[in-house]
């Protein structure tokens, strides 16, 4: 399945035809796909590829909720679309939507013995 976008999770549907050119995989820098067949022009749904799920964080500010990572997510103006070690010893996510320093709300994506 695909994750932001206008999608709503949907998978990735292939062939799909973007400007005149037919894909048969994820395209883009930060990997797309369209989720409806045909054109995407004319139906503009789309999402992320390659959108791996942690569905429940332990530690940060999700420590007692335990609650899911959300990609992508902006922090310090790169936009995350997996886990990462940014300014922190192990690998976490933030587990609301949007810029991080905007809601600050983290959870670590790595949870062994918790």
């Amino acid at each position: 399945s695909t994750c932001s976008g206008t999608a709503g999770s949907r998978a990735c549907h292939f062939p799909f035809t973007y400007q005149s050119v037919v894909y048969y995989d994820c395209i883009g820098s930060c990997p797309w796909c369209a989720t409806l067949p045909g054109v995407y022009e004319k139906h503009n749904q789309w999402g992320y590829c390659h959108c791996k799920s942690y569905s429940s964080t332990c530690g940060g500010t999700a420590k007692a909720k335990r609650n899911a990572c959300v990609f992508p997510f902006f922090y310090r103006g790169i936009k995350y679309y997996d886990c990462t070690t940014a300014n922190h010893n192990q690998l976490w996510c933030a587990t609301e939507e949007g810029i991080y320093e905007n809601h600050r709300k983290w959870g670590n994506c790595v949870c062994s013995g918790e």
